[in-house]
């Protein structure tokens, strides 16, 4: 015997697997029940609810995707503040580096609050000696800044900073060229312009000049001293 019924109805009748699927705990009108259609009433109210149901999961899927959205941006915008705001320390190598250059005279004066550097540490072009190249940005695009040669060591449980060597160099489209040619002879350049671009790819650091006085664990030397 046939069922007749809407087209929600014999759509039941029809799809026996599908309509077998709803066979389960749904909620509708704020209850809790096991809707398992007997009838072509129950099968047509059971779709009816069935619609509802649908249509309210999809209106609670569009409003959890909003505040998802909505989260997202403001993490986004709260990593850039906070990218802005939150500078990586210096490490201290390069700040014990920056407070001789400070104290031997061989920063060029500036007004702004902080200084824009960047460091390389050297094992390798000197045997058995340890170097680091630094650069002090005088523009913040890079093309323009201070180089310095720094050799490391130890004396009486002090770190001794040895500045041998400063420069004062743009960049051009054809590479790094100086416009205060540093000591030495085609070697030493070229080294320190490798140091120069190699330092350009690596990550800069802000240094206040209120953090420009010696440390007492430093001992801090120069080439001027003799």
């Amino acid at each position: 015997m046939g069922c007749q019924g809407t087209a929600d109805s014999r759509w039941w009748l029809e799809n026996p697997l599908q309509a077998k699927a709803f066979h389960t705990l749904s909620q509708c009108d704020g209850e809790v029940i096991l809707f398992e259609p007997r009838s072509c009433d129950e099968i047509v109210s059971g779709s009816a609810c069935y619609e509802h149901l649908l249509w309210n999961s999809h209106s609670i899927r569009r409003k959890v995707l909003l505040v998802n959205r909505l989260l997202i941006g403001i993490f986004l915008m709260l990593s850039v503040f906070v990218g802005a705001d939150a500078q990586e320390q210096p490490p201290d190598v390069l700040l014990h580096a920056a407070q001789c250059l400070s104290t031997k005279k061989f920063l060029v004066p500036t007004n702004a609050s902080a200084l824009s550097l960047g460091y390389l540490l050297d094992f390798k072009s000197y045997p058995g000696e340890k170097v680091a190249y630094v650069v002090r940005y005088t523009r913040s695009n890079r093309s323009n800044g201070e180089a310095f040669t720094v050799f490391l060591s130890k004396s009486h449980g002090q770190r001794v900073f040895s500045i041998s060597n400063n420069a004062t160099f743009v960049r051009t489209k054809k590479g790094v060229e100086f416009t205060g040619d540093p000591l030495g002879g085609i070697w030493t350049q070229e080294h320190l312009v490798s140091a120069i671009e190699q330092i350009e790819r690596t990550p800069r650091f802000e240094i206040p000049i209120k953090n420009l006085r010696p440390s007492p664990v430093i001992r801090c030397e120069a080439y001027t001293d003799r």
